[in-house]
């Protein structure tokens, strides 16, 4: 019984910390295809220690579709449409109360800090690259044309 509380209590309290931030809200223009897709990812300016998410809506076209031709023999090529994504919407949003403190990426929120992650090396290349803990996320919804973009801690 004893254990049954304290597991409670745990999820309780991971419950009650998490928070959700709507960052953007706004109406796409209107898409020629049906394959609309909304990328989000994380963004810290160095120089100044603050956070911002960049979005980035893309839609697939396809090519123009020439009639086939007709190769040695008599046989016939037909054309097949190849597809491209072109971005429809671009955007860096400043996310409030996101810092970069001696290399943390922390949150802080109503409910207290929140250490998103760190800022690093990459191994391979050596450039600036964000390692994140997986408590906080970026989350982009897509319906018709209307894109919500949500900053989640866990």
């Amino acid at each position: 019984m004893k254990k049954l509380i304290i597991v409670a209590l745990a999820l309780v309290a991971s419950v009650a910390q998490a928070e959700t931030v709507q960052i953007l809200d706004v109406n796409l223009p209107m898409s020629r295809s049906f394959s609309t897709r909304a990328f989000t990812r994380f963004y810290m300016d160095t120089q100044t220690g603050e956070g911002f998410a960049k979005v980035t809506a893309t839609e697939e076209r396809y090519t123009d579709m020439w009639p086939g031709h007709y190769g040695p023999g008599g046989v016939y090529f037909p054309r097949t449409p190849q597809t491209f994504p072109v971005v429809i919407f671009e955007e860096t949003i400043k996310i409030d109360n996101l810092m970069l403190m001696d290399g943390q990426i922390i949150y802080h929120g109503v409910n207290g800090d929140v250490n998103c992650g760190k800022m690093g090396v990459s191994r391979i290349f050596k450039r600036p690259t964000i390692f994140l803990s997986g408590k906080c996320d970026l989350d982009a919804d897509l319906r018709g044309t209307n894109l919500k973009v949500n900053f989640i801690t866990k």
